[in-house]
């Protein structure tokens, strides 16, 4: 069990890792975009 869950925690981090890089990206994106219009 503690195997299973030491081999799944850098899997679940690099998931939430990616995740909070896309979520960067388009955070950016989106100012950019913004400052664009202004």
């Amino acid at each position: 069990m503690s195997i299973g869950t030491k081999a799944s925690l850098p899997a679940l981090w690099h998931l939430n890792h990616e995740h909070s890089k896309k979520r960067e990206g388009q955070m950016a994106l989106s100012f950019f975009s913004l400052r664009g219009t202004l």
